[in-house]
């Protein structure tokens, strides 16, 4: 289980956070697919995506995105 705030890897997670590039992966989260859509396009953000079973990859975006500009925890209309 995990707990905001717990850093169990901190140079794991150091060396996550300076990473120039980012890719999101999901697994059988239609929902999820297309609010990573929408909000890449909201940011203006280029990305490449690539299904491989039943995992999508969003990779090669135009810049970093992280987690928190993605805004996934709010409730769209």
């Amino acid at each position: 289980r995990y707990e905001p705030g717990q850093n169990r890897y901190p140079r794991y997670a150091e060396q996550v956070a300076a990473s120039p590039q980012v890719a999101y992966i999901t697994a059988k989260s239609s929902h999820l697919d297309q609010r990573l859509r929408d909000q890449f396009a909201v940011l203006g953000v280029s990305y490449t995506e690539k299904a491989i079973g039943v995992y999508r990859i969003f990779h090669d975006l135009s810049r970093p995105v992280r987690p928190f500009e993605l805004k996934l925890g709010e409730v769209t209309p």
